[in-house]
């Protein structure tokens, strides 16, 4: 349902509240973030315009998610463990889910870190965009790096 949350610079933004979720008090919330049914948001978080908050996900206290970045049902997150950004072409999220699996969204495909192997990623970029290879291949090692 649509909700007006009043950010702690006093600015508002309508967003989209699940049944049972829950803000954090300090929490900063982007215009058009969808923040799913029972998902938590802890004190003083970030939750960038756009972004896509998974029903039952937890997002820690002081923890920032990214503008249009999209975490999955379940998933929690602290803050430190994410990373959002756009290759120039597509937005791309890394994350662990609420099984601790690390997982990596490129686009519109979203699947475990260990499942983007050289040859899957070539396949997606064979169907889905040739020209997204390099982008791709950067964000499967930035995520790696990430979760060492």
């Amino acid at each position: 349902m649509k909700h007006t949350h009043t950010n702690p610079d006093g600015l508002t933004a309508t967003i989209e509240l699940g049944l049972y979720a829950v803000i954090g008090p300090g929490a900063s919330i982007g215009p058009g973030a969808v923040i799913g049914p029972y998902a938590v948001i802890g004190d003083r978080a970030s939750i960038g315009p756009g972004a896509n908050i998974g029903p039952y996900a937890s997002i820690g206290d002081g923890a920032s998610i990214g503008d249009g970045a999209s975490i999955g049902d379940g998933a929690s997150i602290k803050a430190g463990e994410s990373l959002h950004w756009f290759t120039g072409k597509y937005n791309v999220d890394a994350y662990k889910d609420k099984d601790g699996v690390l997982i990596l969204r490129h686009g519109c495909v979203t699947l475990p870190l260990s499942d983007w192997t050289a040859r899957k990623q070539a396949a997606l970029c064979k169907e889905h965009d040739p020209t997204a290879a390099e982008g791709l291949r950067r964000a499967v090692a930035m995520a790696r790096a990430l979760f060492r």
